[in-house]
This record gives structure tokens, C-alpha cells and sequence, in this order.
């Protein structure tokens, strides 16, 4: 939390919906790794790791060491797809509703070597007829730049255990590293270990395929007024402390006052800092409200900016809530309901 004098700035969490929605009935699901490379389980475990720490979880993840022991069981060829029969006994072993394959994760780079010519100057002191002075030096310096370029490309299947695909999604995630100094040696220290920068990039699929098929976590940043009132700055300052209820209190005695004032401007000021204060709790419908509120009693650049994302995050809010909604009955999954569990809205499979 940064506040400064003229514009406080928050950042907390909330929560994005997934790109795709799945049948409320599948509630556990079985993550597997088919690549069989070490960076290849370090993604599907990293993918563990985020499922089960997001604060409001879509989905129950059974550990990754029991589902794979489960498959490598079945001894199936890498090429082989996973059937109805095999799913069904991948599922029966470890409790799922579903399961989540690695099905591939290939690795390529592209290193460059290129040199320029710097011109540096330097001083130095010379004895000149008995007499000390400094003297400039300018000498030019060839610098060596290392880049390297690598990307990532990974394939995921998601299938309930009757063998219905809910998802088949291939993507790519890329970086770019460049370092440069005076020798090669040197260069190649600053860039470090390129196997373990490879190793983390391709890692990095699993955390990336989250937000694909569950609701997922951001950090967002707010701003609050500042001036209008000492009962709006008290409320930034109890807000500031963490503690809500009193920066609430603070807000609505804002607005009160500058009603009794008649003060329009200072009320829509206290009526913002209140809507972000209902963000930060998680009532995204009622800082939907104020931000309105905000809005017709002072249309500033911030109330008006504000609005705007509130009222895409109050539709975002929707959807997640639907997204994690549970199921009454955990029945066994009906094939024909499940064709049609993923919604039709999302996202189409890159190649």
C-alpha cells in the first residue's frame, strides 16, 4: 500500500473468471505429466501449487505424485491418447471427476553474438617536468552483446473420466535475455546458466494454463482522493491501517458532512474512496453502487476512470461466481451433459 500526499495508492487481489467454464459437477480433478522431461513435471507441479493456493479455489487437485503413479500404472505409449478406460481408472484411483494431461512441452532457443566499438574516456595522472597533473584518455573498447531468445510451446488436455475433451489448448510463452560486457567469459557469467533459464521458461506453462480453466488471482492498483474533509482523511488513514470498518465509518460521515455542506464535489470524492473500500472486501456489487454515486456527484478523471473498471469487475465478479459455484449432488458424470460443460464463449485453441 503507497500513500502520498496527493493521490493514496492501493494494490490488493482480486479475482479474474477463468477463460473457459466447465459443468459445476466436475469438482476434483487429476493433473499428469506425458512429456516426461524434468522441466515437464515442474510444470504440472507448479500448476499444482497455484490451483491450491488460489483464496477461492475452482477445483479440489489430487496430488500429482498419486495421479501419475496412477498412469505410468496403465503403461500407455506417449503417442497413445488416453481412452475411456483409461481415464476411468486414472479417476477411480486418486478420487477425480477429471483429468488434466501434459501432453507436450518443447524447448527452443536462438543465440546471437554481436560486438560494437564504445568510445571511453578516462584520467589518469602523468609527472610532467616534476610536476603532477591529470590528464584525459580516450580509447575505444570493444563491448560484446550475448543475446538469447527462447520459447517455450506446450500442449494440455482436459478430459472428464468418461473421455469427453473439455479442452485441447497449445500455446507458447517466450522470453529474451541480453547481456554485454568487455568478454566473452564475462557476458557469459552475467547471463547465467542457460539450461536453468530455459528449465524456468518451460515451467512456466503450468502457471500459464491456470487462468485457462480456473478462476485466478491479480493484483490490482487503486487510487484514492485525498482532500476533502478530516473525516475523508481519517478514513485513508484507519484504510492505510487496515482497519475497514473504521475508514467505513470514516467514509459515511464524509458524506453526510458534505451533504450537511453542501459540498457536491467532497461527496463524490468520500463516495469513490468508499466504492474501493467495498472492492477491497470483496463486495463487488456495492462499490459498483458508490462508484455510480461517485460519478453523478463529481465527474472527475478518477471517478470516472473507476467506474469504468468496477463495472467491468462487477462482470467479471458475476462470472466467477458462477464459475465456482458447486454442484448439490456429485453425481457420475453423463456424457452427453458434459459435451457440453465447457462454454461455447471461450477462447479458441491457438496452433
Amino acid at each position: 500500500m503507497s500513500f502520498n500526499l496527493f493521490r493514496p495508492e492501493l494494490f490488493f487481489t482480486i479475482i479474474q473468471p477463468a477463460q473457459l467454464s466447465f459443468n459445476k459437477e466436475i469438482q476434483t480433478i487429476a493433473l499428469i505429466d506425458r512429456a516426461g522431461t524434468p522441466s515437464s513435471k515442474e510444470a504440472v507441479d507448479l500448476l499444482y501449487r497455484d490451483l491450491t493456493l488460489i483464496s477461492q479455489p475452482r477445483f479440489q487437485v489430487s496430488l500429482p505424485a498419486n495421479a501419475q503413479r496412477a498412469f505410468n500404472a496403465l503403461k500407455i505409449s506417449k503417442r497413445a491418447a488416453l481412452g475411456k478406460e483409461e481415464l476411468s481408472r486414472i479417476c477411480t484411483a486418486v478420487e477425480a471427476n477429471a483429468v488434466v494431461s501434459l501432453e507436450r512441452l518443447d524447448v527452443s532457443k536462438s543465440q546471437t553474438q554481436s560486438s560494437r566499438t564504445e568510445s571511453r574516456t578516462s584520467y589518469e595522472t602523468v609527472t610532467r617536468n616534476g610536476k603532477e597533473e591529470n590528464r584525459e584518455v580516450t580509447k575505444d573498447v570493444e563491448i560484446i552483446v550475448l543475446e538469447l531468445e527462447a520459447e517455450a510451446s506446450s500442449s494440455w488436455v482436459f478430459q472428464d473420466c468418461a473421455g469427453a475433451v473439455l479442452d485441447d489448448y497449445s500455446f507458447v510463452v517466450s522470453d529474451y535475455w541480453t547481456e554485454e560486457g568487455e568478454t566473452l567469459s564475462k557476458v557469459v557469467q552475467l547471463l547465467g546458466k542457460q539450461d536453468q533459464l530455459l528449465q524456468d521458461l518451460a515451467s512456466s506453462s503450468g502457471p500459464s494454463y491456470l487462468s485457462r480453466i480456473s478462476p485466478y488471482e491479480q493484483e490490482v492498483s487503486r487510487h484514492l482522493y485525498s482532500w476533502g474533509g478530516t473525516e475523508l482523511r481519517a478514513g485513508n488513514k484507519a484504510f492505510k491501517n487496515g482497519d475497514l470498518e473504521k475508514a467505513k465509518k470514516h467514509y459515511k460521515t464524509a458524506v453526510q458532512v458534505a451533504n450537511q455542506e453542501k459540498k457536491q464535489k467532497n461527496k463524490g470524492k468520500a463516495l469513490l474512496n468508499l466504492a474501493v473500500l467495498h472492492e477491497k472486501m470483496g463486495d463487488v456489487p456495492q462499490a459498483a453502487k458508490y462508484a455510480a454515486r461517485a460519478h453523478r456527484n463529481h465527474k472527475g478523471n478518477l471517478t470516472t476512470e473507476y467506474l469504468q473498471e468496477i463495472r467491468t469487475q462487477r462482470r467479471n465478479h458475476k462470472q466467477v461466481q458462477a464459475q465456482l459455484e458447486k454442484s448439490t449432488e456429485l453425481a457420475p458424470q453423463d456424457e452427453d451433459n458434459l459435451k457440453e460443460s465447457v462454454s461455447p464463449t471461450g477462447p479458441k485453441q491457438t496452433e
